[in-house]
């Protein structure tokens, strides 16, 4: 009997959730797809993500970085938007043609580097990462792109979306993890893993569209550990493309918060278990309530510990250099305690030399938009960073780079350091101008229905951030999105073939596809398993931004 008990007794414990729902406070998570106008309705504490162009794009948009940073100084934590492709998994290509893991790496570095140019001083505070692969394999990768984030700022938010049912290995790769994302009727029947149950809740951000009112998502979320919640009556293809109305907004915050407004306790003062020339070991007395700690080195909020253990490791730090280290308890509601008394701690001194700087420097496949990168390896470094115009765009412990989204006919800069633990040194700069463009945006628009597939090829000119097949598959201009005289039914963007579902521009994905780039060209194609009964029909090409079309073509 007594057996038994301790078995119902475990069940219980096992399958409760952690906290009642009532002690979890949470903060919005936005989505902010959309006009610069309407970011004046956000307000902080929260998060905003920002996405012009599926990305930073080349030059700044104005209205944009100013509505960024309005929200910064109202308390947002602004992000920028940033795909990583599944790291190649499934096949997507880089603007340099390419598919695999180093490759995507690469290019999600040059777009964080890029965020950081243009938005830097508007009020940035750090990435999303999305289409995030979510194989333990591919954790580390996400890691490596955490740590180059904060090369630019010590105190950068990374958020990461690997989607549902993510495995445990992922709770470290970013300080929020985007664990839920769709309708309010698959959410009522899901449920999170146990791990996500048992950790900071500030760690878990859950988006839930098709919510007639959000009180009962948000509850949900609570009763799921999720501290960042955003709740929206907005629909598929996009439903985060609008913002809810004030009454809807102001009742999402109402139900945001906790009855709970007593602080815990102040943790102890922090002490180094083990030091290392870049990192350093750190615990500290506990505080009865907390449910995670934020750890603060030289005044910045750095990273937190994922649950209550009240300990941490920090990375990334400069070997034989003191830094004061402090942290602050949090609560389930969210509460803050004062900070634990400072600790001036020191990572230990470098023994050893620094490498030997690279030589060889130089410049192959020079388009309007890009160019590779090459050098000869250093005895002795870890690893190279690559910087253009003397800012960072990517770290590689290879010897060679694929660099993109550059401007035709414009000269540029390159310098590679080679660095370990002591140190960098670098090789000689090295000039190089890209190609000029074409002489129009988009030339050579051409299309075939083969047996297994339908190709599109055409030639870009001008240095575009999207490359687009506009496709009228119905022949009906009346139906589709309206272009040049077509109602386009269907597009293909990147490696996906999407069906418009309108209003304006919506669309939803259907079927991968295969897409080949080389220099100028873009060739994609679309299996006919994607649409059976393709026959002949009309299609144009478009490159943004600027937007510029290629003339109306018949494929057949």
């Amino acid at each position: 009997m007594l057996m038994l008990l301790l078995r119902v007794i475990a069940s219980f414990v096992l399958l409760s959730p952690p906290v009642p729902s009532t002690e979890v406070g949470q903060l919005l998570g936005v989505p902010a797809y959309f006009a610069p106008a309407t970011w004046g309705r956000l307000s902080g504490p929260g998060i905003a993500v920002a996405n012009p162009v599926s990305g930073p794009g080349r030059t700044v948009d104005a209205e944009l970085a100013q509505a960024m940073r309005a929200a910064h100084e109202r308390g947002v934590t602004v992000l920028g938007y940033v795909t990583t492709g599944y790291l190649g998994r499934t096949g997507r290509v880089t603007r340099f043609g390419e598919t695999g893991r180093a490759a995507w790496l690469a290019q999600t570095q040059q777009e964080i580097a890029a965020w950081y140019r243009l938005y830097g001083e508007h009020g940035l505070t750090g990435v999303f990462l999305d289409e995030v692969a979510d194989d333990c394999a591919s954790a580390d990768g996400y890691r490596d792109l955490r740590a180059f984030t904060r090369r630019y700022d010590p105190a950068a938010r990374l958020a990461a979306n690997p989607g549902t049912g993510v495995p445990e290995c992922f709770s470290d790769v970013a300080d929020v993890l985007v664990s839920f994302e769709g309708d309010l009727e698959t959410y009522r029947g899901w449920q999170p893993p146990q791990w996500q149950l048992t950790q900071d809740p500030r760690r878990f951000w859950h988006l839930v569209h098709d919510a007639p009112a959000p009180a009962e998502a948000m509850n949900l979320g609570k009763q799921r550990n999720a501290g960042y919640m955003y709740v929206t009556p907005d629909v598929l293809a996009n439903p985060w493309d609008t913002l809810p109305g004030d009454d809807y907004l102001a009742a999402e915050k109402q139900a945001a918060q906790a009855t709970d407004t007593v602080p815990p306790s102040r943790p102890g003062q922090p002490e180094a278990v083990r030091r290392d020339l870049v990192s350093l070991s750190l615990r500290w007395s506990a505080s009865p309530d907390a449910v995670a700690y934020e750890v603060y080195v030289d005044g910045q909020h750095v990273t937190g510990t994922l649950g209550a253990t009240p300990a941490v490791e920090l990375a990334q730090l400069r070997s034989g250099r003191p830094y004061e280290i402090r942290v602050r308890a949090r609560d389930h509601a969210g509460n803050l305690s004062h900070f634990s008394p400072p600790a001036r701690l020191s990572t230990l001194p470098c023994p050893g030399v620094r490498p030997a700087p690279p030589e060889d420097l130089a410049a192959a496949q020079i388009r309007p938009s890009g160019l590779r990168l090459s050098w000869t390896a250093s005895p002795g470094a870890h690893a190279y960073d690559v910087y253009r115009d003397g800012r960072l765009i990517s770290t590689t412990p290879g010897t060679a780079l694929a660099v993109g989204a550059l401007s035709p006919a414009t000269p540029y800069t390159f310098t590679v350091v080679a660095r370990n633990d002591a140190g960098g040194a670098s090789g000689p700069d090295l000039t190089v101008t890209t190609a000029t463009a074409g002489s129009a945006p988009i030339t050579d628009p051409a299309g075939e229905i083969g047996p297994d597939s339908v190709v599109y090829s055409v030639r870009y000119g001008t240095a575009f951030d999207v490359h687009q097949v506009l496709l009228d598959l119905d022949g009906d201009e009346t139906t589709g999105l309206p272009v040049l005289g077509l109602g386009a039914d269907h597009l293909v963007e990147s490696g996906w073939l999407f069906r418009h579902q309108g209003p304006a521009w919506a669309w939803t994905p259907v079927a991968p596809v295969d897409l080949d780039v080389s220099d100028d060209l873009h060739v994609w194609r679309v299996p006919k398993s994607a649409h059976p009964a393709i026959s002949a029909h009309r299609a144009v090409f478009r490159g943004a931004t600027p937007d510029s079309y290629s003339e109306v073509i018949t494929v057949e």
